[in-house]
């Protein structure tokens, strides 16, 4: 049981993960290449 809660856990944090490196390298790409 509790291993089944730590791999929910873990699942959700290499998705934020994923989010955050998305979005940091949306803002470097915003940077180097402006509208």
């Amino acid at each position: 049981m509790i291993s089944k809660i730590l791999s929910k856990l873990e699942r959700l944090l290499r998705v934020c993960h994923v989010f955050y490196n998305a979005k940091q390298t949306y803002v470097i790409l915003q940077i180097i290449r402006p509208k």
